[in-house]
Formats: C-alpha cells, sequence, structure tokens
C-alpha cells in the first residue's frame, strides 16, 4: 500500500478515500434506471384500490380495479413474452419427438413388422430403448425451463 500512495504522492495526485461506500439508490438493481412517471393513472388507482380490503370497497372502485385486472390479463395473455414463445416452441419440439419416439417405438412391435412387410419395406429399422430416448427429451426440456427461470424470465 505505502507504494501505491508514494505513486500518487510523486504524480502530483491526492491519495484516494479508502473506504468503500454506496452511492446508488439501496434496493435499486445494478444496470437499471428509475424511470419517471411511467405508470398511468388507472394503473395508480387500481393499485391504491387494492390495498385495501373488498369490504370498504364502493362498487364504483371494485368494478374499475375488476376491469383493470381483466384487462392486464387479457393482454398479457395476447402477447406473450420472448420466454413464453420459446417454451411454446420447445414443448411443441418435445411432443413431435414424443410422436416420432411412439411411431419409432411401435415399427418394431408385431403390428409394426406386419406393416412393413406388407408395404414392401424390407429396411430393417435398428432397435432403439424408447423410453431411455423419452427421458432424455424430458430431461432437455426440464434443463431449459430451469435455464429461463434462471435467465429472469416469468416463468412459464
Amino acid at each position: 500500500m505505502a507504494n501505491v500512495d508514494k505513486i500518487f504522492i510523486d504524480s502530483g495526485l491526492s491519495i484516494p478515500d479508502k473506504t468503500l461506500s454506496h452511492v446508488g439508490i439501496m434496493g435499486m438493481h445494478w444496470g437499471r434506471r428509475k424511470s419517471e412517471g411511467s405508470t398511468s393513472e388507472d394503473h395508480t388507482t387500481s393499485r391504491a384500490i387494492q390495498k385495501k380490503s373488498v369490504m370498504s370497497m364502493t362498487n364504483k372502485e371494485l368494478k374499475s380495479y375488476n376491469e383493470r385486472i381483466q384487462l392486464e390479463t387479457t393482454y398479457k395473455s395476447l402477447n406473450p413474452t420472448k420466454l413464453q414463445k420459446g417454451a411454446k416452441l420447445v414443448k411443441g419440439i418435445i411432443s413431435n419427438a414424443d410422436t416420432l419416439i411412439k411411431i419409432y417405438g411401435m415399427a418394431n412391435t408385431p403390428v409394426g413388422l406386419g406393416i412393413r412387410k406388407k408395404m414392401g419395406l424390407k429396411v430393417p429399422v435398428p432397435k432403439v430403448d424408447v423410453s431411455k430416448a423419452a427421458a432424455e427429451c424430458k430431461a432437455i426440456f426440464d434443463k431449459a425451463i430451469a435455464k429461463s427461470k434462471n435467465v429472469g424470465g416469468a416463468g412459464i
């Protein structure tokens, strides 16, 4: 430490304070700015009404709060996040893979062998453990879901 102090003194700079201090707003996340005026009047009103008990709300307040919540829910369902779109895609892929695994498993049953024989297919279908393949697909899907939750998504 003495060498660092000497470098500062030799260069004509003042020695910096050796304490660690917090210069942000407590509770704020790193790299996020506090937006001002970003909430609408309806949103602010509905959140104020939400703090009341149902018994103390007027009919008008209850109606406006219910309408706001219904509108927010409808908006969220009509405008999925990127995470929700990706999860839907992954579910579709896993579903298709599961169907293919079942078809593949059926091809090696006596019925499947009979169908292949009637169709004149002579290409043998290699044996695969269908339950193991299905378990691997499920593990991949579960891993993708867990990873998406760690990224900060809202979940699926």
